[in-house]
């Protein structure tokens, strides 16, 4: 919403990458903008071309931006914090606009964002990362009701609910790790509640929950040896905590 230059039309901004990524002429690549808008429901799409995004509110600055993204017809559309910004309604119109448009386009898209509900609407298969590393993966049904890594825990808990109106949210306790100098074990230990000795010197390796789920925790790993349903030889070393 805010990447619109301030000094060009809306026009020439979608108009762009339409000349630089095809062989489309002038008349083309207006023509290609004018069909995003409208796809993107702009009303008024040739009087939104001539005008300058600070003439727009912010949902429709935020549909020209997508209307930019898809212009030259991308396979996969990567969306950054999509509705950052937006009001609860907006948000709600742009997540249904991207959502109808890959249906029709038939794009994947590969959403990121810290919001968990737009996580659960829109996404099917989840990645949870923390420091640039993934701590859990699987399917949305399995990581919202099924979370086996303790930030993707610590996430959960922190969402406020109807059941936890009038009571005190759980925040993750703690500061982010220095990412110039990450550690040699979990990069989340330090935050963690139930981090052993093993999770301080020694990062886990990710293990299958099953078909759809995988995370890397060592309380995970723990608790599997406790099933005995999981066998650590060589650098695994003995849990110790």
């Amino acid at each position: 919403m805010t990447s619109l230059n301030p000094t060009y039309t809306i026009g020439r901004q979608l108009m762009e990458p339409i000349i630089l990524h095809t062989n489309r002429t002038r008349k083309e690549a207006y023509d290609r903008a004018v069909e995003m808008l409208r796809l993107v429901n702009i009303n008024e799409p040739e009087k939104r071309m001539k005008q300058y995004p600070f003439e727009l509110s912010g949902g429709m600055r935020q549909r020209v931006m997508i209307a930019m993204a898809l212009a030259c017809e991308p396979d996969i559309l990567i969306a950054d914090e999509p509705t950052t910004a937006l009001d609860v309604t907006i948000q709600a119109q742009i997540l249904e606009l991207m959502s109808d448009l890959q249906q029709e386009l038939g794009m994947a898209i590969i959403m990121i964002t810290h919001d968990l509900g737009v996580v659960a609407q829109m996404c099917d298969e989840v990645i949870v990362m923390y420091a640039g590393s993934i701590c859990e993966q699987g399917t949305a049904d399995e990581i919202f009701y099924n979370p086996c890594h303790e930030y993707t825990k610590g996430l959960m808990r922190s969402i406020p609910t109807a059941d936890t109106a009038g009571s005190k949210l759980h925040p993750i306790t703690g500061t982010p790790i220095d990412l110039l100098n990450m550690p040699n074990g979990c990069p989340f230990a330090p935050r963690c509640e139930n981090a052993m000795k093993i999770c301080i010197n020694h990062r886990a390796q990710r293990i299958s929950i099953n078909e759809n789920h995988a995370a890397a925790c060592w309380v995970n790993i723990k608790k599997g040896i406790d099933n005995g349903t999981i066998t650590l030889d060589g650098e695994g070393g003995e849990i110790d905590g």
